[in-house]
């Protein structure tokens, strides 16, 4: 079992080096990062990354476990939970924001146009 956690720590540290790598790379840095246009980019370029690198630990994962998305943390008991406490944790983070620039008048809300 000493082999699978080299190669998780080694799958690990290419997939977040080829993320950020990514992400630095395939967006116009003559525009702001707001840019609508490297906005898009840089988020396909996450999902993917995201995505491919989900592949290749559970491929790596498959190697020596049978049930390789019990071992990544995918599990279908209590999901419900496991959604709702962190969107909520994330609401409470961010009203302190929110209320404050409701209150003050300074709220914008931009479209995609």
């Amino acid at each position: 079992m000493k082999e699978c956690s080299i190669f998780l720590f080694i799958g690990g540290f290419l997939i977040q080096f080829v993320y950020v790598i990514s992400i630095n790379t395939f967006y116009d840095h003559k525009k702001p990062r707001d840019y609508i246009q490297n906005v898009r980019k840089r988020f396909i370029v996450a999902f993917l990354n995201n995505f491919v690198g989900i592949i290749v630990t559970y491929k790596l994962i498959g190697l020596f476990y049978v049930h390789p998305f019990i071992h990544m943390g995918f599990r279908s008991n209590n999901l419900f939970f496991a959604i709702l406490f962190p969107s909520l944790l994330t609401l409470i983070f961010y009203l302190g924001t929110i209320i404050t620039l409701i209150i003050d008048g300074n709220i914008q809300i931009k479209g995609f146009n």
